[in-house]
């Protein structure tokens, strides 16, 4: 008579590191999705949305995946998450999928960062006092420009 092997059971810091970095993951996208379409809805900002049709598909795959790892981590007995192989096989296809999204992402947020390209200006030249003085209001839409920018391309190399 054959007896059967244990069932695999994770230890308790095992499966409380795979959930904690999965749920980081989603907290991530959730913040890159939030900030990309701040950005993409600002009237006040020119651009082709290249960020959010860059931006939404890995976001959205990514997001149904670290969600259905976490609910397997959470409810299967044992705290076993998706089998490993299948588990190693999408990460890596998410891995490379975000490797080309921060490839196009990083140079675009240095050129919306830029301000040169990005803020459009009302009424012919609105923001500019005679020919180099800019308003404080171009000031701060820049800055906030900026710093939106720089936080998408963190957040998305943290996602990778």
């Amino acid at each position: 008579m054959q007896t059967q092997p244990p069932k695999y059971v994770s230890p308790p810091t095992t499966w409380r590191t795979k959930l904690g970095l999965r749920v980081a993951s989603i907290v991530f996208l959730v913040i890159l999705c939030g900030l990309g379409g701040s950005l993409a809805t600002d009237s006040r900002v020119d651009g082709d949305n290249l960020m959010i049709v860059v931006l939404a598909p890995a976001a959205i795959v990514t997001f149904i995946w670290d969600v259905a790892e976490s609910i397997c981590i959470w409810k299967r007995g044992g705290h076993r998450g998706i089998h490993p192989g299948a588990i190693v096989a999408i990460d890596l296809i998410a891995w490379l999928g975000w490797a080309f999204v921060d490839l196009l992402l990083v140079p675009y947020t240095v050129v919306l960062s830029s301000g040169y390209y990005v803020v459009q200006t009302y009424e012919g030249d609105s923001y500019l006092y005679g020919e180099s003085e800019v308003s404080p209001e171009y000031e701060a839409l820049l800055s906030e420009v900026q710093g939106k920018t720089h936080a998408i391309a963190a957040f998305a190399v943290m996602t990778t």
